[in-house]
């Protein structure tokens, strides 16, 4: 997935370090391997976690795996999941982790001439889908070589856990909450006005996502002149505070100071 390589794919955030954790055997997996493997991702060090697989069952060992994956300050990305052929689809199903409060989980959007819209035949909806992104007919790597078109949440997931990577990268500090935060008020609000059981807060949009990121505050600060807004013998603060991070204020340089972040 680098940029340029010639394989007809390029990666949304190209040049980070992966940590691939294999949890399948023939094809088949357990709970307790996920939670193995999202454990190891723990104690790696990983900053995102996507998880394009899932099941029906949550339980509480499942859910306290991820939220030890969130106290340690990673971003949680799942697929929303993929009803099966003549599978009766109902907005009362839920596949997990992508089911837990804390992780963002993936409906699949598909093209539909100009448009895109939510992909009704396989993509499941509900209460705990936080956004769409496309999973129908994506062109992706396939293992032995080359490329392959395929569909399926585990496509849309790996669209925002590249987004949740961009993030980390402006910032290590940012934590899953802003980052839910930026993703779903970034959004491009589909379907009913509003949050809605299919597209969630609506499609995921990178690039108003990373306006968001590299969005510039203004802070303007006065110390002891005249007209400040307190004297020169009052302790003052050496940081601010933006979102869940710490930043120091730049040096005094006068009287008057203006200084232009990036968040």
């Amino acid at each position: 997935a680098q940029v340029g390589n010639g394989l007809g794919t390029d990666g949304v955030a190209p040049n980070i370090p992966l940590l691939p954790i294999c949890i399948t055997k023939s094809g088949y997996s357990t709970t307790a391997l996920l939670i193995q493997a999202i454990d190891c991702a723990i104690e790696q060090g990983a900053d995102v976690i996507n998880l394009s697989i899932g099941g029906k069952t949550g339980g509480a060992s499942m859910r306290e795996a991820c939220q030890r994956a969130l106290d340690a300050g990673i971003i949680l990305v799942a697929a929303a999941g993929n009803y099966k052929a003549g599978e009766y689809k109902r907005s009362t199903t839920y596949m997990y982790p992508a089911g837990f409060d804390g992780v963002a989980a993936v409906s699949a959007c598909m093209q539909a001439g100009d448009q895109v819209v939510f992909d009704e035949s396989y993509s499941y909806f509900n209460d705990q889908i936080t956004v769409a992104a496309p999973g129908t007919a994506i062109q992706s790597l396939y293992p032995g070589g080359g490329t392959a078109v395929k569909e399926g949440t585990s496509f849309a997931a790996p669209v925002v856990t590249a987004m949740a990577a961009m993030a980390k990268q402006r910032s290590d500090a940012i934590t899953p909450e802003a980052f839910l935060e930026l993703l779903c008020s970034s959004a491009l609000d589909l379907g009913e006005p509003g949050y809605d059981l299919y597209y969630g807060y609506g499609l995921a949009d990178i690039g108003a996502f990373v306006e968001a990121l590299d969005q510039q505050y203004p802070i303007t600060f006065h110390l002891g002149g005249a007209d400040a807004a307190f004297g020169a013998e009052t302790e003052v603060p050496q940081s601010y505070v933006l979102g869940q991070e710490d930043l120091p204020l730049p040096e005094e340089g006068k009287a008057h100071a203006r200084a232009v972040y990036d968040a």
